[in-house]
């Protein structure tokens, strides 16, 4: 196969950083779009396809990347860049964790244990050579070749310690364990929290062209993107006990955090909001009342531990220049047309947080007329 590579224009992508960069910082016009198009098609293979064929992998993810490419080129924050993608497990797979492979489904997790006791003989793996860690890195390194470097390459996706700790120890188990070997919980939590940092740190080692620390094609400044879907269905306090934890172990160690969770976590939408680096989190308003998301993202960074995200944190800086600590949260989310966008960046103008605005259309040029009428409606 010869390599294929794209043509994406340099200053278009710095425009698109720029503008999101700004909306991240607090500094821009307070909201940003991407298209999510449904044209044209992407190739018919099954993840499980995609998984075990490179080729038919790579052509998926190429056409995706076209698809931002043309919405890049019509003035959208689309940036182009694939993804290894490998299901959920990837981690938990090195651990020893079996994947169960069904036709047109996304591969399943089958737990590896199911006695909080077995904790305790868990050993952290060699990630470079174990389960399906290994052949991300090694999917990472066939679309650096293929590519020759010219497509950004995103990370597999990340899951947060608690959603991976699920999938090793039986899920049911962990929440019960919660109650009655809350130890174990915390030890399985240590390690799977290090395994994550380390194979993220490998991740972007070994891209030629790395897109940034996410799974989502939503490109950030600095800070890590995790989903941490276990948030919907454990209390604040178990969240600040089990969760808050390991998340800003992993927010300081990429210099901020972006949360996503499915469905409703209203919950714990403060809880979330007030991690150490917080930046953003992807709450659906389908689920959870938008004013209790305004309020959350309102609250960030009120509590007298709070830390904020910016750059310099990388670079071992103690505060962040004067001017450039955000006083609000970022809210990334989806809309199904001009109606609902434009309820949503009024929502966030009201509130007075940042919205980076996934807009789902059926071609660019319905994306175009929707931007116009959102500008139109709201003003800029």
């Amino acid at each position: 196969m010869a390599p294929t590579t794209m043509d994406i224009p340099d200053d278009l992508v710095a425009r698109a950083r720029r503008d999101l960069a700004d909306v991240w910082e607090g500094t821009g016009s307070g909201h940003v779009i991407l298209l999510a198009l449904e044209e044209p098609a992407l190739p018919d293979y099954s993840v499980d396809e995609r998984m075990e064929d490179p080729e038919k992998d790579l052509e998926y993810e190429l056409t995706s990347a076209r698809r931002d490419l043309v919405c890049l080129r019509a003035g959208f924050c689309n940036i182009p860049s694939i993804w290894p993608y490998m299901g959920v497990g990837v981690i938990p797979s090195a651990y020893g964790c079996k994947i169960k492979t069904i036709p047109g489904e996304d591969p399943w997790t089958l737990p590896l244990i199911t006695d909080p006791d077995d904790v305790y003989e868990l050993q952290e793996p060699d990630l470079a050579v174990s389960g399906l860690a290994a052949r991300v890195l090694q999917r990472i390194d066939y679309f650096s070749e293929e590519t020759c470097g010219t497509v950004a390459i995103r990370l597999t996706d990340v899951q947060s310690p608690m959603d991976m700790a699920t999938q090793i120890l039986k899920y049911e188990e962990l929440l019960l364990a919660m109650y009655t070997a809350p130890d174990a919980v915390h030890l399985l939590l240590d390690m799977v929290t290090r395994s994550l940092i380390k194979f993220v740190r490998m991740q972007a080692e070994r891209a030629v062209n790395f897109f940034g620390y996410t799974h989502v094609n939503l490109w950030r400044p600095w800070g890590i993107y995790v989903s941490d879907d276990v948030a919907a269905v454990v209390s604040p306090g178990h969240y600040r006990e089990f969760m808050k934890g390991p998340n800003e172990l992993i927010s300081r160690a990429f210099g901020g955090i972006s949360i996503h969770c499915c469905r409703g976590y209203e919950q714990n939408l403060m809880e979330i909001a007030n991690l150490e680096g917080f930046m953003s989190f992807d709450a659906d308003s389908s689920f959870n009342d938008i004013d209790a998301i305004g309020r959350a993202l309102t609250s960030a960074g009120n509590s007298p531990e709070a830390v904020f995200a910016y750059p310099g944190r990388l670079r071992g800086e103690e505060r962040p220049p004067e001017g450039s600590r955000r006083s609000r949260g970022l809210w990334h989310a989806w809309a199904e047309g001009p109606d609902e966008a434009i309820l949503k960046v009024r929502t966030a103008r009201r509130w007075g947080f940042g919205l980076i605005l996934s807009l789902k259309c059926g071609r660019v040029a319905d994306g175009v007329e929707a931007a116009r009428e959102i500008a139109r409606a709201t003003g800029g």
